[in-house]
């Protein structure tokens, strides 16, 4: 998915100029349309992506390759569903989830959590800040900026105070 938010920018008579050393580094840029060099580029890293996922949806679920493609098309499954196809080994809930995950990493006694609050929302200021202010620099900014608020969610023990 690519937003083009230039008309947005114009109108709120805010100017963007790029500066690249390379003629990938402004690739899915939100201030431009699409070209023809950013649509090979982006279908060909997806192509791969989605080759990669196949292959291992095959070999973890014991299925064929082309059984997964036919599966992997977009569609959502139940839970059930998602069973009845091999896809999934158990149905459970976000505890049963947490308990499995704890027995995985190989500890004992009831797993330790610290959730987010309820009542934790972010800003349209500061989810505007992680899309445009870089991956790296909202990605930095938001794991502060939960770290101060409480909001990281950690299961190994060590993490957690």
């Amino acid at each position: 998915m690519h937003f083009n938010v230039r008309g947005l920018m114009e109108w709120a008579k805010v100017e963007e100029t790029t500066f690249k050393s390379g003629k990938y580094k402004d690739t899915l840029s939100p201030f431009r349309p699409l070209n023809e060099l950013d649509r090979e580029e982006v279908q060909t890293i997806s192509e791969d992506v989605y080759g990669q996922f196949i292959r291992d949806v095959a070999e973890g679920r014991g299925l064929r390759e082309d059984e997964v493609r036919k599966l992997a098309e977009g569609r959502i499954y139940t839970g059930r569903r998602a069973k009845d196809l091999r896809l999934v080994d158990e149905l459970g809930g976000f505890q049963d989830a947490v308990a499995k995950a704890w027995q995985l990493a190989g500890q004992s006694g009831e797993p330790r959590l610290q959730l987010p609050p309820r009542d934790m929302a972010l800003s349209l200021r500061e989810l505007m800040r992680g899309a445009f202010g870089g991956a790296a620099a909202g990605v930095g900014e938001g794991v502060r900026g939960a770290a101060q608020g409480g909001g990281l969610q950690f299961l190994a023990p060590q993490l957690v105070e």
